[in-house]
């Protein structure tokens, strides 16, 4: 494929003397795969905490950030890419779609939880991190104010990430 006149400005460059480009990588449109899914869960009615992602942090988020203002913060970081942020009350077993939480406040501690849908990092991705955390007044058990927020895999990313998207030659001297 012709990558124009300034495509080596765009790609990566491999081998021992640096003069291999890399090819374009990409999911094969041919086979079944998923999106991998995160959960996030918290339980806080104040305060702040900060997300990483392969080893870059966001800025200070609230406790209250909604989906739009978290899914804009988590792009912002180099190492991630397109995502989508979805929140979810459950009601009697039904979740619920929702643009910013439920009740008054709204925000993503007080939802049921959040899902991250990854569309531009291919497979199995590593969780995000919550790298700082300063929340306050979550929920008590017995006597103990016990504020809480946790990342978990819900759904395990299947697409490839491979050269070409599987379709093609790569001449790697162009």
């Amino acid at each position: 494929t012709y990558r124009g006149y300034f495509g080596r400005t765009h790609t990566d460059y491999n081998s021992h003397s640096c003069s291999h480009m890399e090819c374009p990588r990409g999911d094969d449109p041919w086979t079944p795969g998923t999106n991998e899914i995160q959960r996030i869960k918290c339980a806080a009615s104040a305060g702040s905490f900060q997300l990483s992602f392969r080893e870059n942090i966001t800025a200070v988020l609230e406790w209250d950030i909604t989906n739009l203002e978290l899914e804009k913060k988590l792009e912002i970081l180099l190492s991630l890419g397109n995502i989508t942020v979805t929140y979810y009350n459950e009601t009697e077993g039904v979740a619920e779609n929702l643009d910013g939480g439920y009740g008054s406040a709204k925000g993503l501690c007080n939802t049921t939880y959040a899902d991250i849908e990854f569309h531009s990092e291919l497979g199995d991705v590593p969780l995000i991190v919550v790298s700082a955390v300063s929340l306050t007044a979550a929920f008590i058990t017995d006597t103990t104010i016990i504020p809480k927020m946790n990342i978990t895999e819900q759904v395990k990313g299947t697409r490839e990430n491979v050269e070409c998207s599987g379709h093609g030659f790569c001449n790697t001297d162009i």
